[in-house]
């Protein structure tokens, strides 16, 4: 019994720690650096410059290597959703929504609502300080239908206003779509994860229909070690080495497929996703087995401020002046240096309105963070 009690305090304090890392990659994902956009890159294999070595390493730490974070982050959310459950019925399913309306529904409502706020706010301001120069930007103005749509898919995007928010909008849809979830696992078993699986290896996706697939089978795949009483830390260990070797193999079919994008880039990335999150978590474990790694409390409490606020206005005016500015001096050596270094200076940043807020107005930090953190 101590043995089991044992693996999952270990595995708790292995989450608590990977949610650090993972936040990181995703401000990772939504750093698209200076030059081409990402999408239209298109790589000189044969005769590699510092351009393409460039845009290599954008393509690798934008839109491959971290997009195994919000999988991750699903698969978590859904380990941790049926996390202890007996059974599922109808009191435990109307307690898991009321506690989602304070951790999911407010902090989602409020961190678009202040987004609309700040992008109206500091868009005026910056026209303001920045008039009759080079720097002014369109004004930014918002119809009644764009501020309905800000909540859910904003101007034709399939995410919020606040990007990285589309995560807590799956997450709020897949809360009511538990029981179903509960009962496909209960009922079909790693079968239903398949056939999900299959879904995201092709790319099947229902235009304007959320969640999307992917978001299903991670949080349906953490939900199925809660409900079949199983640790993750435990299943993955079984599979630790050939994990290493196919989730590189499968980073590197989807980097030398990226120019081809279509179904067989998807298939690779998705592959390498799969792969790359059981890697991740083996890894993490070893790490704290042979204690190289322990948790810090203001990192892993200011992980949602990270996670909400990296995408504000405030920090797209900084790439807009400053990424601008190192562009116009023409030095290929410091756009390497700033795509690394803008997601750190971001984070560092975000830390600091945590600690702020935490210090200043701790309980507005619990309501802007579902009672995430706090004193």
């Amino acid at each position: 019994m101590s043995s089991h009690n044992n693996v999952y305090n270990l595995q708790s304090r292995i989450i608590d720690w990977l949610r650090v890392p993972l936040v990181i990659l995703v401000v990772y994902i939504h750093n698209s650096g200076i030059g081409t956009s990402i999408s239209k890159i298109n790589i000189h294999w044969r005769n590699l410059a510092f351009d393409d070595l460039y845009n290599l390493l954008r393509i690798i730490f934008s839109e491959i290597f971290p997009r195994i974070a919000v999988p991750s982050f699903f698969l978590i959310s859904g380990y941790l959703f049926f996390f202890s459950l007996n059974s599922y019925n109808f009191a435990v399913y109307k307690k898991k929504l009321s506690s989602r309306v304070y951790s999911l529904l407010i902090p989602f409502f409020l961190w678009n609502l202040l987004t609309i706020l700040f992008n109206l706010f500091f868009s005026y301001l910056h026209n303001y300080l920045f008039q009759n120069t080079p720097y002014t930007i369109p004004s930014i103005t918002y119809s009644s239908e764009d501020l309905l749509s800000a909540f859910w898919a904003f101007k034709d995007t399939p995410y919020p206003i606040d990007v990285p928010l589309w995560y807590i909008r799956d997450l709020i849809l897949l809360s009511i779509m538990s029981p179903l979830i509960y009962w496909s696992l209960k009922k079909f078993n790693w079968k239903y994860l398949i056939i999900l699986f299959i879904f995201i290896l092709f790319d099947f996706q229902i235009k304007d229909i959320y969640p999307f697939f992917s978001s299903i089978f991670y949080f349906s795949f953490g939900a199925y070690f809660s409900i079949f009483r199983k640790t993750i830390i435990g299943e993955f260990k079984h599979y630790e080495f050939i994990s290493y070797i196919l989730a590189f193999l499968f980073l590197l079919l989807s980097l030398f497929t990226f120019n081809l994008g279509g179904k067989l880039y998807n298939t690779f990335k998705q592959l390498y996703i799969f792969w790359g999150i059981i890697s991740i978590f083996n890894i993490t474990t070893r790490l704290f087995i042979s204690k190289k790694a322990n948790n810090n409390k203001l990192l892993s409490n200011s992980v949602f401020v990270i996670y909400a606020f990296h995408g504000s206005i405030v920090f797209m005016l900084y790439d807009y002046l400053i990424m601008g500015k190192i562009k116009s001096l023409g030095i290929p050596m410091l756009l390497l240096i700033s795509y690394f270094l803008a997601p750190l200076i971001k984070i560092s940043l975000c830390i600091v309105v945590f600690y702020l807020l935490n210090k200043y107005s701790p309980r507005l930090l619990v309501v802007l963070t579902g009672k995430r953190s706090g004193r």
